[in-house]
């Protein structure tokens, strides 16, 4: 065998068959994208010196915009285990595919605070002089993950981040829904993207806006081990770093459940998604020809449309 078919046969070995290792993988990179601008937004904001976080927002919006560009067509753009948990629970997914996402996630996440920490390592010994605090005059963990302001108590800290994520939640689901206004599906980055800047912008001042558990946990889980020590989880005794990975999944829930009673239950039957321009003249035809009846033939078809918008984006 010939060098050039061995390469052949190597690259056509790599190509995964199995899609929850795909949509992992997919997870991974949006997520990477997602956290990298992030994080790179707010080291800028921190290390300058700056009062005004608008950089950092816009920054990281557009970050969500482009991680969901990444891995959009490949998992449904997820980078969020709140947003994993939601596509789950409507139906858009599988069950099966959100323990591949929440492992995607947090993997993508880890190597982006690890890089952005690489890349930044002696901006932040000029700025703290090699003495890695949490908060402080010199507190730089807040680059990172997330802490709260000390006045908020525990349990509006948990009404914040459930609210913040439901928000994001509710206008996701009413971007992708197709029997909504059904936007193309270029323009839901864009859409997703204003909504968590928009999200950001009205809820950043008490702990940052925690929407997203994978961005908040796994760069946690970094900075344990990169010198800021075990405060990153003792913090509050213990008392904090659960509620950005708590709740966000119950404002999923809850969320996800609104936009249902309030919205999704109540399309008519005839406007439903799957509904071809076949399928309405069968239906015509139907009505006017009763003997007709041997052409729903074709209705098992109407399902698998059905099924393919669910499943799929």
């Amino acid at each position: 065998m010939s060098k050039k078919q061995t390469l052949v046969c190597v690259v056509k070995h790599l190509k995964l068959k199995n899609r929850g290792l795909r949509e992992s993988m997919a997870e991974a990179m949006g997520t990477f994208i997602l956290v990298v601008f992030i994080t790179g937004s707010s080291m800028q904001l921190v290390l300058s010196r700056q009062t005004t976080p608008l950089q950092a927002y816009i920054g990281g919006s557009i970050g969500v915009m482009l991680a969901f560009y990444m891995c959009g067509g490949v998992s449904g753009g997820c980078f969020n285990p709140a947003v994993s948990l939601a596509v789950c629970l409507t139906g858009r997914r599988p069950w099966t595919m959100f323990p591949w996402h929440v492992v995607g996630q947090m993997l993508g996440a880890f190597v982006a605070a690890t890089v952005v920490y690489s890349v930044y390592t002696d901006a932040l010994d000029r700025y703290d002089g090699g003495n890695r605090v949490l908060l402080g005059v010199n507190g730089t963990a807040g680059i990172f993950t997330s802490f709260p302001q000390e006045y908020l108590s525990t349990s509006q800290a948990f009404g914040d981040s459930a609210l913040a994520t439901g928000l994001l939640i509710v206008c996701a689901l009413s971007v992708v829904d197709k029997r909504n206004m059904n936007a193309p599906a270029w323009f839901y980055p864009i859409c997703i993207g204003l909504t968590v800047l928009a999200i950001v912008c009205g809820f950043g001042l008490n702990a940052g806006a925690t929407i997203n558990p994978a961005k908040d946990l796994a760069p946690r889980l970094f900075i344990l081990i990169a010198g800021w020590g075990k405060e990153a989880f003792s913090f509050r005794g213990y008392n904090w770093f659960w509620i950005p990975v708590v709740a966000p999944l119950v404002g999923t829930v809850l969320a996800t459940f609104i936009y249902w009673l309030f919205i999704e239950h109540h399309w008519p039957e005839e406007e439903s998604v799957g509904v071809t321009s076949d399928t309405k003249e069968l239906r015509f035809a139907e009505k006017c020809e009763p003997s007709a009846i041997e052409l729903t033939s074709v209705t098992p078809e109407v399902g698998i449309i059905n099924s393919s918008f669910v499943t799929e984006k």
